[in-house]
């Protein structure tokens, strides 16, 4: 018998149409590392570039009161939690014929960027973290929580360029995109 936060890590992983056996590891270090005052709120299996330009399978969460990352994956994970109140701001950079979105949270230390398989993904960590309710003592900070910065987006493209993330193609067209909006 599993006990309530394993019970409820796991409902998580259903009602995010995530396989528990697939993502197994990832969902034994969340029981191990939510407390029980804090709600899931979101859960998704992505993937980081690592120091050396490499994608590496890692893992999201959004709960009450932390925005969580797992980095990487087996003996080798690193689990990293930070305070929704230490996330300065956000952006979604849609890319390539996919639809795939990078997303990048800076906090007050560290910024990480991950890949959405899907921009349905990206509007749903935007909607909870948007939320209000949620998020009370960031009200004030709402409309600057999403980054449009053209000239700050635009460096970020050409790194990821850079680092055979995205097409020459696809940093063209959002560069295009961006310079109109100059």
């Amino acid at each position: 018998m599993f006990g309530k936060k394993e019970s409820e890590v796991r409902q998580a992983f259903k009602d995010n149409k995530l396989s528990i056996n697939l993502y197994y590891q990832y969902c034994i270090i969340l029981e191990r590392q939510i407390p029980e005052n804090e709600d899931i709120l979101f859960l998704l299996p992505t993937f980081i570039v690592n120091e050396q330009g490499k994608k590496e399978q890692s893992f999201f969460a959004i709960t009450s009161k932390n925005i969580i990352f797992i980095l990487g994956n087996g003996v080798k994970s690193q689990f990293i939690k930070f305070p929704r109140s230490e996330l300065r701001s956000y952006s979604v950079i849609e890319r390539g014929v996919f639809k795939t979105s990078i997303i990048r949270f800076e906090f007050l230390n560290k910024t990480i960027d991950i890949f959405a398989s899907a921009l349905a993904y990206s509007e749903k960590i935007s909607s909870i973290l948007d939320d209000k309710t949620e998020n009370k003592e960031n009200e004030s900070k709402s409309e600057s929580k999403k980054t449009d910065d053209p000239i700050l987006v635009l460096e970020r493209l050409a790194q990821l360029r850079d680092n055979g993330i995205i097409t020459e193609s696809d940093f063209n067209e959002k560069k295009n995109e961006l310079l109109n909006k100059i």
